[in-house]
Order: C-alpha cells, then sequence, then structure tokens
C-alpha cells in the first residue's frame, strides 16, 4: 500500500495475480459493485494492434512470421514463443510494458479527474511494472497450482504441458505476497468468491472513503 494516499478522493485498488487464479472474475464483482475498471490485458491487445503503439516494435522483435494474413499480430504465435522462451518474453515484456503504463496511468488520471470513487487497475504484472506505487490497495487473487492449471486449460483450450509452461512463466505468488494488502483465496465457487470480494470492499471504502 502506498503511503499517505488514504485520503484520496478516488480510491484506487491494484488486482493481479497469475493466471487461473480467478482475477477476471474478482473484477467482474468489483465492475458490478460500481468500480471503475482499468484492464492491462485489453490495453495490451491495444498496443498490439495495427496502429498500436507496440506493433512495430514486435514485429521487429519476432520477425513477420507470427503476422496473419492480414497483417495482424497473432497473439497465440506469440504466447507459444514467449512462454517457452524467457529471453524472449522479457523482450516482450519490455517493448509492451512502456506502452501498458502509460495508458492505464491516462486512464487512471482522467477517472480521478472525473470524481470516480473507485478504480481498479486490474494487472498481472502490476507490481513488476511498478504499478502498485499508485494504488491505495493491492489485492492479490491466489488459488491452487492444481485449480488454476485446470481453470488455463479448460479457458484456453490448451493440453497440460502448454498450460504448465504459462503458469511457469508467471511470478511465484510468493514474490507477489510482499506488496500486497489482502489475498483472495479462490479455490471455491463464485458466491464464496463475491462475498470475499464485497466484505473487503466494504471494509476498505468504509475506511477509505
Amino acid at each position: 500500500m502506498k503511503t499517505g494516499m488514504k485520503q484520496s478522493k478516488t480510491l484506487v485498488i491494484g488486482l493481479t495475480g497469475n493466471s487461473g487464479s480467478g482475477k477476471s472474475c474478482v473484477s467482474e464483482i468489483l465492475l458490478n459493485a460500481g468500480a471503475k475498471i482499468i484492464d492491462a490485458d485489453k490495453i495490451a491487445h491495444a498496443v498490439l494492434a495495427a496502429e498500436g503503439a507496440a506493433y512495430n516494435e514486435v514485429v521487429n522483435l519476432f520477425g513477420g512470421g507470427i503476422l496473419t494474413e492480414n497483417g495482424e499480430i497473432d497473439r497465440a504465435k506469440i504466447a507459444a514463443i514467449v512462454f517457452s522462451d524467457k529471453q524472449m518474453l522479457k523482450k516482450h515484456t519490455e517493448i509492451t510494458h512502456k506502452h501498458i503504463i502509460k495508458e492505464v496511468l491516462r486512464l487512471l488520471s482522467e477517472y480521478k479527474k472525473s470524481g470516480a470513487q473507485i478504480v481498479v487497475i486490474d494487472a498481472p504484472l502490476l507490481t513488476e511494472a511498478g504499478l502498485h506505487k499508485n494504488c491505495d490497495y493491492v489485492w492479490l487473487v491466489s488459488a491452487s497450482y492444481e485449480t488454476k492449471l485446470k481453470r488455463i486449460i479448460k479457458r484456453d483450450s490448451l493440453l497440460k504441458e502448454a498450460a504448465e509452461k504459462r503458469l511457469a512463466s508467471g511470478s511465484a505468488e510468493a514474490s507477489l505476497k510482499p506488496a500486497s494488502d489482502f489475498v483472495i483465496e479462490n479455490n471455491g465457487g463464485f458466491e464464496e468468491l463475491e462475498e470475499t470480494v464485497m466484505r473487503e470492499l466494504k471494509r476498505i471504502t468504509e475506511n477509505s472513503l
């Protein structure tokens, strides 16, 4: 939690967690509760679009083989490369992060100016990108390895080996916990998750707004 931010008009929650943790479900619950959501994954899609800020740099890094017939970046081809090659993942992240961070901060500023009460920065690499410094609270969504693996396989229609590589490429949860104010254990159903999220949201809003 960033020191000295609790008196701000807008309450900013940073939401992070590994793939398969159920972070998007938590984001959905917060959206339904009236929060404004800044989705870093959606921004990542935008910066990789043909007119996106990172398009040329990413094509130069990976080569024309990652492009579709229409000249769009094939995200599945990039995923197949970076989740098997940590160096390429690092280079890809370095290119895209600067553009994603810029857009996240622009949207955050806009929401604050508009008087939004609660803004959520939903970003899997929240702490790695330094975005947690712009948050009043950081929530880490956690789940067991087997639960995350099953969710990824089902969600992305992946083979177990590919899902395991995806999990291995992410940050270890232990490294995310020191910067987190609240850990949401998400191994159960949606109703249980919703109850946990709304209880904590009520607690921090009563203390901060």
